[in-house]
Protein backbone atom coordinates (compact mmCIF):
# COMPACT_ATOMS: atom_id res chain seq x y z
CA UNK A 1 0.00 0.00 0.00
CA UNK A 2 1.41 3.71 -1.13
CA UNK A 3 0.87 6.43 0.98
CA UNK A 4 -0.27 9.32 -0.24
CA UNK A 5 2.49 11.58 1.38
CA UNK A 6 6.17 11.26 1.43
CA UNK A 7 6.97 8.54 4.29
CA UNK A 8 9.79 10.68 5.41
CA UNK A 9 7.32 13.14 7.02
CA UNK A 10 5.33 10.78 8.59
CA UNK A 11 9.00 9.41 10.65
CA UNK A 12 9.39 13.83 11.28
CA UNK A 13 5.93 13.66 12.71
CA UNK A 14 6.21 10.48 15.13
CA UNK A 15 9.72 11.71 16.20
CA UNK A 16 8.04 15.85 16.46
CA UNK A 17 5.04 14.14 18.90
CA UNK A 18 7.13 11.74 20.69
CA UNK A 19 9.98 14.11 21.60
CA UNK A 20 7.18 16.89 22.72
CA UNK A 21 5.94 13.95 24.79
CA UNK A 22 9.72 13.29 26.31
CA UNK A 23 10.32 16.95 26.98
CA UNK A 24 6.89 18.01 28.44
CA UNK A 25 6.87 14.86 31.14
CA UNK A 26 10.56 15.85 32.20
CA UNK A 27 10.10 19.97 32.77
CA UNK A 28 6.70 18.80 34.36
CA UNK A 29 8.50 18.89 37.63
CA UNK A 30 8.24 22.48 38.07
CA UNK A 31 4.58 21.79 38.19
CA UNK A 32 4.83 18.77 40.41
CA UNK A 33 7.18 20.34 42.98
CA UNK A 34 4.99 22.29 45.32
CA UNK A 35 2.67 18.88 45.60
CA UNK A 36 5.63 16.42 46.39
CA UNK A 37 6.43 18.96 48.87
CA UNK A 38 3.21 18.79 50.73
CA UNK A 39 3.02 15.17 50.33
CA UNK A 40 6.50 14.18 51.95
CA UNK A 41 7.51 16.90 53.85
CA UNK A 42 10.80 17.12 52.17
CA UNK A 43 13.51 19.82 51.69
CA UNK A 44 13.43 21.89 48.86
CA UNK A 45 16.94 21.05 47.91
CA UNK A 46 16.75 17.18 48.94
CA UNK A 47 13.57 17.21 46.19
CA UNK A 48 16.02 19.47 43.59
CA UNK A 49 18.84 17.90 43.95
CA UNK A 50 17.81 14.70 43.14
CA UNK A 51 15.95 15.80 40.26
CA UNK A 52 19.21 17.47 39.36
CA UNK A 53 20.96 13.98 39.69
CA UNK A 54 18.39 12.52 37.63
CA UNK A 55 19.54 14.71 34.88
CA UNK A 56 23.36 14.69 35.35
CA UNK A 57 22.83 10.59 35.23
CA UNK A 58 20.91 10.83 32.21
CA UNK A 59 23.02 12.96 30.66
CA UNK A 60 26.19 11.42 30.97
CA UNK A 61 24.71 7.85 30.40
CA UNK A 62 23.39 9.15 27.08
CA UNK A 63 26.24 9.04 24.55
CA UNK A 64 27.23 5.19 25.82
CA UNK A 65 23.59 4.08 25.35
CA UNK A 66 23.84 5.46 21.99
CA UNK A 67 27.03 3.59 20.79
CA UNK A 68 25.65 0.15 22.72
CA UNK A 69 22.15 0.89 20.47
CA UNK A 70 23.79 1.47 17.29
CA UNK A 71 26.30 -1.53 17.84
CA UNK A 72 23.10 -3.89 19.55
CA UNK A 73 19.89 -2.11 18.15
CA UNK A 74 16.96 -0.71 20.45
CA UNK A 75 15.41 -3.73 21.25
CA UNK A 76 17.74 -5.60 23.41
CA UNK A 77 19.47 -1.64 25.02
CA UNK A 78 15.48 -1.36 25.60
CA UNK A 79 14.91 -4.82 27.10
CA UNK A 80 17.59 -3.93 29.52
CA UNK A 81 16.67 -0.52 30.91
CA UNK A 82 13.34 -2.13 31.37
CA UNK A 83 14.82 -5.39 33.36
CA UNK A 84 16.91 -2.43 35.45
CA UNK A 85 14.35 -0.31 36.07
CA UNK A 86 11.59 -3.15 37.99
Amino acid sequence: MRLPIFYGWVVVAVVFVTMGVGINARTAFSLLFPPILDEFGWERGVIAGAFSFGFLVSAGLSPSLGRLMDRRGSCPTGSCGGAVSR
